[in-house]
């Protein structure tokens, strides 16, 4: 809580983008594909955002970067296999 406090407009984009990320993923309920581009498109900006974040904060680093790396494909692969099961 005390990391949104000191940097509230970084946390505002992040909210702003993921609340408007699940809405398009609901707009496009009954379109797979669509949706999936959704999610991509979130994980993209979710690390770009990380990383962006974490450059201004000037803590970026190698092993930051792998963790939201990893952390986007691994949401980006986990939804993909979901929307494939349903």
């Amino acid at each position: 809580m005390q990391e949104i406090k000191k940097y509230p407009l970084d946390y505002t984009v992040l909210a702003v983008g993921l609340i408007f990320s699940l809405g398009q993923f609901f707009r496009y309920l009954n379109v797979p594909g669509s949706q999936k581009t959704v999610i991509t498109l979130t994980a993209v900006f979710y690390f770009f955002w990380g990383v962006l974040h974490h450059a201004l904060r000037k803590d970026l680093s190698i092993k930051v970067i792998v963790e939201y790396l990893a952390f986007s494909l691994l949401a980006i692969i986990a939804s993909r296999v979901i929307l494939n099961l349903l």
